[in-house]
């Protein structure tokens, strides 16, 4: 058995099921090794030490087989020359880090603070350059000494950032009198990493504070899966496994939560407070928008005759569901639109807006995403915005907010919110306090879609109480039959296998291959030579891979690293962040928001510029230059996965299917991928894998109360009025 002290440089392969892991380290004088073991929880950069052992294997060679490891905590000459090279100190890069502590090894740090003169020794190093690194070093000491104290626990150096923004020089105090205070004010930083800095410093496993962050974790976890609260016994369990204490002690803490409201239990429901009081908000500012007065803009029988009028004018085929949908939108105050594609939503949704229009009213047109908002202006001929601009997001003192509210509400007379089944809970209930009393709204989506990422189901909740005006299109249109595209998405969505002839005219293609190493060849050379040859796309414009997981033979991750290489491989303007290497020409994504550039997560573009310390990204509707503490917010859109594509459509689709995705394969991904596609979609891969997307209907079932409260708040109305 060995003890080696080394800093972990690459992640080569990583399990999550498992957390077995393969990555290399670097030994101080010793070189660069490979190791292997259950190392998932690593990440690039972090200090380690570990006890294992050296064996031979036949393929790859020397490999140290790691039996057990731990986090180092005292700052070592690797852990110095990490942090002044990482960008943080004004005219240190990597090199010049390296040398700074080839000359002064661990006294760098001693050297830095007390006789700072001494750097002119280092080669390259004269007075003006020494006087701004003298400088940086000094105003950037709260920064530095907290990247040093966190660096252990796996803080990336873009989240010590943020967490000295929150708490600025008081930082390392506040960490290290109740690290899970990170959990509840940061959240990226989890449970795990957070206990990890609580036990380091001598926390007691039973503390009070360490269980109250595991549950609280636990809701925060259960909602990033769609849930608005858990069942108490499955918080129990599930916050039991994560702590290792006992059920008692579990349900005490989790009673005195309660008790002091910053949980709300409801029979057996257990929610965060926040959320549980946005249901509530969101059922009530429903029910009120219908059993609210209704002022109709014409009387049926003209309202009929107009839309009738316009219909034959412009030589438009309508059917009588349409024609309701128009009757509805100009007498209720809340109702849903909804219907699978090719039934006519958007000839519905332009007859409306002329309606509306006619009678001299103002329309106002958003969607949850960028490119939503977009196609939703193209089709109507009218602006169309993101939710978020609508509402005005931005940052104030308290953190994120939106401007428009119930104090400052927006100014129409008929909202159109397009691709409802992509809106959580609390963007509902944001949107909903912003709109006039006196507003028309329409909800506009496809139930059969993926629900929203976060939490809450609310399209299918409005439809599922039966008590919101609701019309479902469901006559497929001629013209839009004829497309495979089309009729392929219903035949899934009614639970049928899609059989594709691939014939040279259609729209929707499965080119089968079962060898995942073929298969992942096919889907680079279908986008890099074979459609823009066919067809005539351009690669990175108007072709699209959208797949099931990030990781495996057919994940983003791979076909990614493959697009970039072979579309933008020549590029020289290059800049890196971890392992992810930026240049221009690159199509990128925003993975979160970035309320300052405006920029939101889901956004696409493609990088214009950039330089030592800066990126610079053409979305479609601005143009953002990012800081290198935030190129964690964007990663490489060659190929991205099923639930990012929601609210999007392109012009060609290539979808990689296969048996290795079986944990994520149900019929609602299989429907949604398909319908983003707008001219062209192709399937590649195992069609067992498609058959059995198909026929899965598992998908979990959300917690969520939004639409029994719905019908208790209209039962007890009516109780009301009665009595009354």
């Amino acid at each position: 058995m060995e003890i080696l002290d080394g800093m972990v440089t690459e992640i080569r392969f990583q399990n999550e099921e498992n957390g077995f892991a393969i990555l290399k380290f670097r030994v101080e004088g010793r070189g660069e090794f490979s190791a292997l073991g259950t190392l998932a929880p690593l990440r690039v950069g972090e200090m380690i030490t570990f006890h294992g052992y050296f064996e031979q294997d036949k393929k790859w060679g020397e490999q140290f087989r790691v039996c057990t490891f731990e986090y180092r905590t005292e700052a070592g000459v690797m852990e110095i020359e990490y942090m002044l090279g990482s960008g943080l100190i004004e005219g240190v890069g990597k090199k010049r880090a390296a040398d700074i502590v080839q000359k002064f090894g661990t006294d760098t740090l001693r050297v830095l603070d007390q006789e700072p003169g001494r750097l002119k020794e280092v080669p390259g190093i004269g007075k003006g350059r020494a006087s701004k690194i003298i400088e940086s070093w000094r105003t950037q000491r709260g920064m530095r000494e907290l990247m040093l104290f966190l660096q252990p626990y796996g803080i990336s150096l873009n989240f010590v950032y943020k967490i000295h923004k929150r708490y600025d020089a008081d930082a390392k105090a506040v960490i290290s009198e109740n690290p899970y205070r990170l959990i509840e004010d940061m959240r990226g930083v989890g449970f795990k990493k957070a206990d990890m800095i609580a036990q380091s410093i001598g926390y007691d496993k039973e503390s009070f504070r360490r269980l109250k962050a595991a549950i609280v974790h636990t809701l925060h976890e259960a909602e990033g899966n769609g849930h608005c609260y858990l069942d108490r016994k499955e918080l129990i369990a599930q916050s039991m496994t994560l702590t290792g204490v006992d059920e008692t002690k579990i349900g005490f803490s989790l009673d005195h939560l309660i008790t002091d409201t910053m949980l709300i239990g409801q029979e057996d429901a257990v929610y965060l407070r926040k959320t549980y009081e946005r249901e509530c908000e969101l059922a009530k500012m429903l029910v009120d928008r219908i059993a609210g007065s209704k002022i109709q803009l014409m009387k049926e029988d003209r309202a009929r005759k107009w839309a009738e009028d316009r219909c034959r004018r412009r030589s438009i085929q309508v059917n009588e569901q349409q024609i309701n949908a128009v009757l509805l939108s100009q007498k209720e105050r809340v109702m849903v639109l909804t219907g699978g594609p090719g039934t006519g939503k958007t000839t519905t949704l332009k007859l409306v807006i002329d309606l509306f229009y006619d009678n001299g009213k103002k329309v106002v047109l958003a969607a949850p995403t960028g490119r939503a908002a977009q196609k939703m202006g193209e089709v109507t001929g009218r602006e169309g915005k993101t939710i978020h601009r609508l509402l005005e997001y931005t940052m104030g003192a308290k953190g994120p907010e939106f401007m428009r509210n119930k104090e400052k509400p927006l100014e129409g007379d008929i909202f159109v919110i397009d691709e409802f089944s992509m809106v959580d809970l609390n963007l509902a209930t944001s949107l909903l306090r912003a709109i006039p009393s006196t507003g028309h709204v329409i909800f506009v989506g496809d139930a059969d879609q993926l629900p929203s990422v976060g939490a809450g189901n609310v399209l299918a909740d409005l439809i599922d109480s039966g008590l919101i005006p609701l019309v479902r299109l469901t006559t497929i249109f001629r013209q839009a039959g004829e497309s495979r595209i089309v009729t392929a998405a219903h035949e899934i969505c009614h639970g049928e296998v899609p059989v594709f002839a691939n014939n040279k005219s259609d729209t929707c293609f499965f080119l089968s291959e079962e060898d995942p190493d073929k298969l992942f060849d096919l889907i680079v050379d279908l986008v890099a030579r074979r459609l823009p040859a066919s067809y005539g796309y351009d690669p990175a414009k108007d072709i699209q891979v959208i797949t099931a997981m990030h990781k495996g033979s057919v994940g983003t991750q791979r076909i990614n690293e493959a697009l970039q290489k072979r579309l933008n491989g020549e590029s020289t303007e290059k800049i890196s962040r971890g392992d992810l290497h930026f240049a221009t020409g690159d199509k990128v994504m925003q993975i979160a928001n970035n309320y300052d550039l405006q920029a939101f997560n889901g956004d696409i573009g493609f990088v214009v510029r950039v330089n030592e310390t800066t990126m610079t990204v053409q979305f479609p509707a601005i143009t953002a230059t990012y800081e290198k503490k935030d190129f964690d917010q964007l990663t490489h859109a060659y190929c991205i996965s099923i639930h990012k594509s929601q609210g999007s459509e392109f012009p060609a689709l290539v979808i990689p299917l296969s048996t290795q995705q079986f944990v994520m394969l149900r019929r609602n991904l299989i429907y949604t991928a398909l319908t983003r596609a707008k001219k062209l979609c192709v399937f590649v891969g195992s069609k067992d894998a498609l058959a059995m997307a198909v026929k899965n209907r598992s998908d979990k079932k959300r917690n969520s109360g939004l639409a029994d409260r719905i019908k208790s708040l209209v039962v007890g109305s009516e109780e009301i009025r009665k009595d009354s």
